[in-house]
């Protein structure tokens, strides 16, 4: 029977599963637009005036050609990916798996949400970091949610297959 109502019923999931995952694609370019409109936006105070995202990048990428010392040089290393990392999800989205991009997009948050960290156990001020890091922050974090989100979806999808086939 073509006409089944389980046939439709899985036809309107198909179309709303569809639709979830549209909306969840739109989120993940929308992070990715606010992660680089962010650097165009005053990121941070540096000797009381405001340095725009992208001037901030660039001086934290040159500053890993200063220190010599492992522990400073593995911080600038560790603050750098933050950026490295999204730029690469973004890129190679469509060529690795999905669990490897939400690791490196994860340890892209992680990154970014360091300088919070840094910023609290250096007793420094975090007016200090303006409204281009929290958007910077925040468009990484919403990549990474959307993909998270996905990725449960699609785990969830693969579940009740398993389970409908008799499979698992």
């Amino acid at each position: 029977m073509p006409f089944s109502r389980q046939h439709s019923v899985s036809a309107e999931e198909a179309v709303n599963r569809s639709n979830q995952m549209r909306v969840k694609r739109k989120l993940y370019f929308l992070g990715f637009a606010i992660f680089i409109f962010s650097f165009f936006l005053p990121a941070l105070t540096v000797f009381g005036e405001p340095v725009s995202g992208y001037k901030s990048a660039l001086m934290l990428f040159g500053s890993l050609f200063k220190f010599n010392d492992f522990l400073n040089y593995s911080f600038i290393i560790f603050a750098n990916l933050g950026n490295i990392f999204t730029i690469l999800v973004f890129v190679l989205q469509f060529k690795i798996s999905f669990k490897k991009l939400i690791i490196f997009q994860f340890i892209a948050f992680l990154s970014a949400f360091f300088w919070v960290g840094y910023g609290i156990v250096q007793e420094k001020n975090l007016s200090d970091l303006l409204i281009g890091y929290w958007n910077w922050l925040f468009g990484i974090f919403f990549m990474l949610i959307s993909m998270y989100a996905s990725i449960k979806e699609q785990k969830i999808s693969e579940y009740f297959y398993k389970k409908n086939k008799g499979i698992g």
